[in-house]
């Protein structure tokens, strides 16, 4: 019952987070006692970490290197849970297809390290993803030519990993609770 009701306050804080007054906003997530739920401690804290730092939000996205899709995605993620939020980061990838959009994006993810190094931290396995990401032709077998995205799996490493960890993990704990 006390896990339903933590459950049920979060996901309607998830879901308002944007559109609430900050102050509500803290008060009602310092409010949340998850001393007795430990497997809400993660999403709790990234979204108090995430209020903490919510003003930072607009002036990035009037930052003129700042791409919109981009923003939006890291917007919408920043809120979810973990595999909400990973589902939200695959498909955003999955739309890169074009060279020149994805220098923008590395560019974009390297402005907000140096200049939003907090906003960064949110989503930092991500934005390592990205300025990873290349995008490749694959010619068929007859000769045509059709782009694929692909990853650049050498320079992955433990980022890429922990990422695979998490989603999971959160996996396991969607099922685990679906059985209770």
């Amino acid at each position: 019952m006390l896990r339903q009701a933590a459950k049920g306050q979060i996901a309607i804080l998830q879901r308002e987070f944007w559109k609430l007054p900050l102050p509500d906003l803290k008060r009602q997530l310092e409010s949340l006692d998850i001393r007795k739920l430990p497997e809400l401690a993660p999403v709790v804290n990234r979204l108090r970490t995430a209020a903490a730092c919510r003003g930072e939000f607009p002036r990035l996205m009037q930052e003129s290197w700042m791409d919109s899709k981009l923003f939006e995605a890291f917007k919408t993620a920043v809120v979810l849970p973990p595999v909400d939020a990973g589902m939200v980061r695959e498909r955003f990838l999955s739309r890169v297809t074009d060279k020149n959009h994805l220098k923008k994006l590395q560019t974009a993810v390297k402005k907000i390290e140096s200049e939003f190094p907090v906003l960064y931290a949110l989503e930092a396995d991500w934005f390592q993803t990205l300025k990873g990401f290349k995008i490749q032709k694959l010619e068929s077998e007859f000769g045509g030519g059709g782009g694929s995205v692909a990853f650049d799996w050498s320079g992955m490493g433990w980022p890429l990993w922990l990422v695979i960890f998490v989603i999971i993990r959160g996996l396991i704990k969607l099922i685990s609770m679906a059985g209770q």
